[in-house]
């Protein structure tokens, strides 16, 4: 009896076992992407926003810029002349917006005539018919004026501060208007093609030059279908770059993409992986071999 039940423990421990090890088979597996190749992750025509000349080209094929980088300009001379009249005009005004000098001196006038229609009024108080009527009522009149004054003169303030605003804007306009004869580069990368030249006609939206994002490459290869139905987005990936004449390079990645369409030839499914390069060791065109870890 004791030996059976030993023997059934060892039949059970060993059935364990090897279900163990096929659930760990089937929960990790390596997937090869075929045919993989480094590829540009991000490359962007930089286009002319204005029609003119293009005055000048700060950069040539093969180098580096940053995002935000001033590329090249077309020729701004009409712009420039707006851009420095509405700065003008804006300096004018927020002076004239900050000018309290007739406020004050209304505010003074109204002080004087009220004082003075007050001693009138006191002197008839104390000597009857000091000041006539007439004179009381042209004063009276006098502090209605004053008081008008300084109502208007307190819109005409505030008319002078909405100026002053309407004249920021302008200048906002037309800064907005001279910084479109500016090209400017969108992306941080590399100058792959300079398709026009300092001296020569542009209209708006020709291109001017082709940049590459360089610091970020994408990995494409191919599975099949069955294996594709294993790989989700951000899943980890090994990268060995084959580099000719050179040691083979290791990369960490990750998937970004798994294509939902098949080859309708082959079946095979689109994968991309995407690996840094900020040491700028890799290009495009370079093979790989990719291994993916799949989770079941």
């Amino acid at each position: 009896m004791l030996l059976t039940n030993q023997r059934n423990f060892l039949i059970a421990g060993l059935v364990l076992g090897f279900w163990l090890g096929a659930c760990t088979c089937l929960r990790s597996q390596e997937i090869r992407l075929e045919s993989a190749v480094t590829q540009v992750l991000e490359a962007v025509d930089t286009p002319a926003q204005r029609s003119g000349v293009l005055e000048s080209l700060n950069v040539r094929e093969g180098e580096t810029v940053k995002k935000g980088d001033s590329l090249g300009k077309i020729l701004d001379d009409g712009s420039r002349l707006k851009y420095d009249r509405a700065r003008y005009e804006y300096a004018i005004a927020s002076q004239i917006s900050k000018d309290e000098t007739l406020v004050k001196y209304a505010s003074k006038s109204l002080e004087v005539t009220r004082a003075e229609l007050a001693r009138s009024e006191s002197a008839n108080r104390s000597v009857d018919l000091a000041v006539s009527d007439t004179e009381l009522d042209h004063l009276r009149l006098v502090v209605s004026k004053a008081e008008l004054e300084v109502e208007k003169s307190l819109i005409e303030f505030e008319v002078a501060k909405l100026n002053e605003r309407r004249r920021e804007v302008d200048l906002k306009e037309t800064k907005f208007e001279l910084s479109k004869h500016e090209i400017i580069s969108p992306i941080e990368g590399q100058v792959a093609i300079v398709k026009k030249r300092a001296g020569e006609w542009i209209e708006t939206g020709d291109s001017v030059l082709r940049i590459v994002r360089i610091d970020r490459l994408r990995v494409e290869g191919w599975v099949s279908v069955e294996q594709a139905i294993q790989i989700q987005t951000d899943q980890t990936a090994e990268v060995v770059i084959q580099v000719p004449n050179r040691e083979n390079i290791t990369k960490q990645g990750k998937v970004t993409f798994v294509s939902l369409e098949a080859n309708p030839v082959d079946r095979k499914i689109r994968i991309w992986v995407e690996i840094d390069n900020r040491d700028l060791k890799l290009r495009p065109g370079l093979r790989a071999e990719v291994v993916v870890t799949s989770s079941n």
